[in-house]
């Protein structure tokens, strides 16, 4: 009769000790089970401890994306880059071709004013010819004036 509140004392803690080995094994379980024993992924993943595939795949997805910002930031950066160069030599063409065309306007204004220097001189010397024109015209004038009144039927008249 002595052992039976012998064994309910110790029973109590027989089942402490019985309750942690339960709790090892639980452990040891989730550890020695396969991935992919569980058909709910998510069951399977909690058991193992590990992340669930959605969380992984949002993780992967996330740093997908973060890898593709970093990408199209660099690819801007060396489009705007080839874009300024473009610009750049563009306007180098332009600003090389309004010089040239300067440089024409320059020799035609150049040319402009020789002729009109040459055409003041040309006037100059044509009013100069027309006033000695004039003054010969004048004589020539009174001489074929005297020559057409007279009677042109006369012999000898137009010799």
């Amino acid at each position: 009769m002595t052992a039976a509140p012998i064994v309910s004392h110790s029973g109590s803690i027989q089942k402490a000790e019985v309750q942690e080995k339960v709790v090892e094994r639980k452990e040891n379980t989730a550890e020695a089970l396969p991935e992919g024993f569980f058909d709910d992924p998510e069951v399977d993943a909690r058991v193992r401890k590990v992340d669930a595939p959605k969380d992984q795949m949002d993780k992967e997805w996330d740093e997908f994306q973060k890898a593709m910002r970093q990408v199209n930031t660099v690819s801007e950066a060396i489009v705007a880059e080839e874009d300024e160069e473009g610009r750049l030599d563009r306007q180098i063409g332009e600003i090389d071709e309004q010089i040239e065309c300067y440089r024409r306007v320059e020799l035609l204004r150049n040319r402009q004013d020789v002729m009109k220097d040459k055409f003041k001189e040309a006037m100059k010397l044509r009013a100069i010819q027309e006033k000695e024109d004039e003054a010969i015209g004048s004589e020539d004038e009174g001489e074929l004036q005297d020559l057409l009144s007279q009677d042109w039927r006369v012999k000898g008249a137009l010799l």
